[in-house]
């Protein structure tokens, strides 16, 4: 994926900003991380993008810094730590905070910090409650936390 390229780099707008294609450019972005109480820089981000005055110029810019928070890399290619990103393993997509996201635990899949996987039926659970609903079992947390 060619990240200079126009047309993915819009693509990539829309679905960040969850958007149609069709959305007037200054379309208010839909999700929680654009709530200020939520993310202080993307809302302040929110703010800017959907004001009828900005020129082409500074919306390139805009997009720049949504790309940087989006796909979760700094300037570098260095991953932006405890922030929040989007993330594409979840069917269509939303934005998730780093620190309470694991990807590819033992399942191969993401997770939100409740979720543990059960040793014993070897499937997913949710919520922070032990042991597993389904066959009693622990995961590999609660033998590390005994000791």
């Amino acid at each position: 994926m060619d990240l200079k390229d126009e047309e993915v780099r819009e693509d990539l707008r829309c679905m960040l900003m969850n958007v149609d294609e069709d959305s007037p450019v200054n379309a208010k972005p839909e999700g929680d991380v654009f709530k200020e109480r939520i993310n202080e820089e993307m809302g302040a981000w929110a703010e800017e993008w959907i004001k009828t005055y900005v020129t082409a110029e500074r919306r390139k810019e805009l997009v720049n810094v949504l790309l940087v928070n989006g796909l979760g890399i700094d300037d570098d290619n260095k991953k932006i730590m405890d922030r929040h990103y989007f993330s594409f393993c979840r069917g269509s997509g939303y934005w998730v905070q780093d620190n309470t996201t694991s990807h590819r635990g033992r399942c191969g899949k993401c997770k939100d910090w409740r979720e543990w996987h059960c040793k014993k039926c070897n499937r997913c659970n949710y919520g922070i409650s032990i042991p597993c609903d389904g066959c009693g079992g622990v995961s590999d947390m609660y033998y590390f936390d005994k000791h």
